[in-house]
C-alpha cells in the first residue's frame, strides 16, 4: 500500500481502505474530513498521505476503542473450532487464509511468548494480553506526535 521510496507514505486515495483493514468503518462524512485536514495541512499539492499524518487521524479512533470488546470478537474468529484456545492449527489456519506464509516455528513461538501458563495454546485472557499490548504502541506514537507539535 505504501507507495513511496521511502515506504513511508501511501496514495491519499487509500486513506479508506487503510481505516478499514484496521477494522473501522468510517461514513462518507468523515473520510472527507480526514481528506480536507490532509489536504489543507499540504496546501493540496500531496498526494500521499504519511505515517505520521495517518496517525494523527486514526489516533481518535483507536483511542475510542473498546478494546476488550474487540478482543473478544477477534478471540472468536481465531477460534474456528471453538475449543475456547487458540492453537498452533488456529494459527496456522488463519496464515494461510489471509495468503502469509509464516513458517511453522514462527507461529509457536508466536504463541509461545504469550502463553504464560505453558500449556501451548492462548486461553482469552492471555490473547486480550496481547492486544491490549498491540495498542499501546499506535496511543504512544499518536502522543508522541502531540508532544512534538506542542513544542512549536
Amino acid at each position: 500500500m505504501c507507495s513511496r521510496d521511502n515506504g513511508n507514505a501511501a496514495p491519499i486515495s487509500q486513506l479508506e481502505t487503510m481505516f478499514h483493514a484496521l477494522g473501522f468503518e468510517p461514513s462518507s462524512d468523515e473520510i472527507q474530513h480526514c481528506l480536507s485536514t490532509i489536504r489543507i495541512k499540504n496546501n493540496d499539492t500531496q498526494h500521499d498521505i504519511s505515517v505520521h499524518e495517518f496517525i494523527e487521524i486514526i489516533s481518535p479512533y483507536i483511542r475510542n476503542r473498546d478494546v476488550l470488546e474487540e478482543a473478544k470478537i477477534l478471540f472468536d474468529l481465531f477460534d474456528e473450532d471453538q475449543t475456547g484456545v487458540i492453537s498452533f492449527q488456529n494459527l496456522k489456519r488463519l496464515s494461510i487464509d489471509v495468503s502469509l506464509d509464516i513458517p511453522d516455528d514462527i507461529l509457536r513461538e508466536m504463541i509461545a511468548a504469550a502463553d504464560k501458563d505453558g500449556d501451548g495454546s492462548l486461553c482469552r485472557e492471555e490473547f486480550q494480553t496481547v492486544i491490549k499490548k498491540c495498542r499501546r504502541p499506535l496511543e504512544d506514537l499518536s502522543s508522541d506526535e502531540d508532544d512534538d507539535t506542542d513544542e512549536d
